[in-house]
């Protein structure tokens, strides 16, 4: 399991120019909210930029965490061209009863956003 304080180390590796992966795949991890948010700030800050999967199945990511991943990957500034997928499917994130979720597109492509 990554706790919130594992992923910041994760981000400090990233920083320190570890930053070419190409698929982040933390699922299974028991993220929660926390760890969902360290992750967003990743992605806000561009420390990945050749990232093209981000896997964060599996986590007990609730509304919160998700609306953070997902409004990181679609922010106007933050470029992120060689990203494929943002699977957060098996969250704890209550159902949008308009259809809606901040995930729900990403620059034209589609993400994968599942809950259950």
């Amino acid at each position: 399991d990554l706790s919130a304080p594992a992923v910041e180390m994760l981000r400090t590796a990233f920083q320190s120019g570890w930053n070419q992966l190409i698929t982040l795949d933390l699922r299974k991890n028991e993220l929660y909210d926390d760890g969902a948010c360290v992750v967003s700030h990743i992605i806000l800050g561009m420390e990945l930029p050749k990232l093209q999967k981000l896997l964060l199945q599996n986590n007990n990511i609730g509304d919160i965490g998700i609306t953070a991943v997902c409004k990181a990957c679609t922010a106007e500034k933050v470029e992120m061209p060689e990203i494929q997928e943002v699977n957060l499917r098996f969250n704890n994130a209550k159902p949008k009863t308009n259809g809606h979720h901040p995930c729900s597109r990403h620059k034209g492509e589609e993400n994968t956003l599942g809950t259950a």
